[in-house]
C-alpha cells in the first residue's frame, strides 16, 4: 500500500509520483483522469480486501471455546495419559487410570462423545513414536487421528503430604489452554474422589460452553455464571420464559436453577425480579433477603448486582442508581446493568 502510494504504473514503466505543486493544470486535469484507473489504486484495494479477511474473525469471532463434534452432534474429546509428576514411579499405574476413570465418568453425560481408551492408546502407540514429549505438535497430531479438536490433558503431583490433579481442556489445532482444573488429595485413597470431582467439573464446563454456542447471545455470556449445567439448562429456559412474559413459567425455571446451585447469582437476581413482576412481591422480597445473606465473599460484579436488587426492593431510587452506576462504570456493555439503568424504579 505504501509504495503503490508512492510509486505510478504509467505506459512508460513504474515512476515516482510527482509532487502536485509541480504539475500544470492540465496536468492536474489529466493526472485526475487517470487516477480513475490508475493500477495503485487497484492494489491498495486488493491488499485492504485481503487485510480485512484476515483480521475480520479476529475481531468477530469471540468465541472462546470452538467445540467439535460427532455425527449426531455431541461434543467431541479425548482425554489422554495423565503425567505422573510426582517423582515416584509407583504413582505410573494411576496414568492410565486417571485417564479411564475420567473417561468413564464424562462417557455418562448424553452431550459429550468421548474416544475410548483403546482407540486413544492405539493413536498414541503410533504417533508417541516421533515424539520424546507431549509437545503441542503431538496433540495437534492426536487431535488429527482422532478427528477432534479438544482434548484433556493432565498431571499428577505430589508435595509432601498432599497430591493435586490437574486437567486442561485444550485445543488441538492451536493449542490454547481453555480451562485449568484441579483437584486435593492427600494419598491415594482419595484419587476416586479426586477423579469424580475432576470429571464432575469438567462435564459442566463442556455442557454450559456447548450451551452458549448453542445459543450465541452476548446476554447469556455477560451474566450467566454457574459450574453446574443443571443449574444454567434450568436458567436457559427460565430467561426464555422472561422474553415471552410469562413471569410464573420464568420463576419456576429460576427456582429450579437456584435449587441446582444455591450460589448461582443471577438466577437469584432473575427469580426476584420475575417474582416482582408476576405481582409476588413477597416472594421477592424473601428471594433478595437470602442472597444477600451470601454476599460478603462473592466477587465484585456479583456483590454490586445483589446490592443493586436489596437498593431496588428495600431502598430508595437514589441508592439503586448508585449501585447501578458502579456496573455500568464495570462493564458498560453487559447488558443486566443497562437493564438495571433503564428500569422503573
Amino acid at each position: 500500500a505504501i509504495l503503490s502510494w508512492i510509486f505510478d504504473l504509467t505506459p512508460k514503466g513504474i515512476q515516482r509520483t510527482e509532487p502536485v505543486e509541480v504539475l500544470s493544470e492540465s496536468q492536474k486535469a489529466g493526472e485526475k483522469q487517470r487516477r480513475i484507473l490508475k493500477a495503485s489504486d487497484i492494489i491498495i484495494v486488493v491488499l485492504l480486501i485481503a487485510e480485512g479477511i484476515l483480521v475480520y474473525p479476529k475481531i468477530f469471532n469471540n468465541d472462546d471455546l470452538r467445540i467439535s463434534r460427532d455425527s449426531v452432534g455431541k461434543i467431541a474429546l479425548a482425554v489422554l495419559q495423565f503425567d505422573n509428576l510426582t517423582g515416584d514411579t509407583l504413582f505410573n499405574v494411576w496414568q492410565g487410570g486417571v485417564q479411564d476413570l475420567l473417561i468413564t465418568g464424562l462417557s455418562e453425560s448424553d452431550e459429550l462423545s468421548v474416544r475410548q481408551y483403546q482407540s486413544i492408546n492405539s493413536v498414541m502407540g503410533r504417533v508417541e513414536e516421533n515424539y520424546a514429549a507431549m509437545t503441542p505438535r503431538l496433540i495437534r497430531d492426536i487431535g488429527s487421528k482422532l478427528d477432534i479438536r479438544t482434548v484433556v490433558n493432565g498431571s499428577i503431583m505430589k508435595a509432601a503430604s498432599e497430591i493435586r490433579m490437574d486437567a486442561q481442556v485444550i485445543d488441538t489445532e492451536t493449542n490454547e489452554i481453555y480451562k485449568t482444573f484441579r483437584a486435593h488429595g492427600s494419598s491415594e485413597d482419595d484419587f476416586f474422589l479426586m477423579v469424580d470431582s475432576l470429571s464432575s467439573q469438567i462435564r459442566n464446563y463442556m455442557e454450559i460452553k456447548n450451551i452458549q454456542e448453542q445459543r450465541n447471545s452476548s446476554t447469556i455470556q455477560a451474566f450467566g455464571y454457574t459450574r453446574s449445567s443443571e443449574a444454567f439448562k434450568y436458567y436457559m429456559h427460565g430467561l426464555d420464559a422472561n422474553m415471552n412474559m410469562d413471569m410464573g413459567q420464568s420463576a419456576e425455571w429460576m427456582s429450579r436453577a437456584v435449587e441446582a446451585d444455591s450460589t448461582f447469582t443471577y438466577a437469584l437476581v432473575m427469580l426476584a425480579h420475575a417474582y416482582h413482576m408476576n405481582n409476588e412481591d413477597g416472594k421477592a422480597r424473601e428471594v433478595v433477603i437470602h442472597a444477600n445473606e451470601r454476599k460478603a465473599n462473592l466477587p465484585l460484579t456479583e456483590k454490586l448486582h445483589l446490592e443493586h436488587l436489596d437498593a431496588y426492593f428495600f431502598h430508595t431510587p437514589v441508592e439503586e442508581a448508585i449501585y447501578a452506576k458502579q456496573l455500568i462504570e464495570l462493564d458498560e456493555m453487559n447488558p443486566l446493568s443497562l437493564i438495571h439503568i433503564s428500569e422503573p424504579t
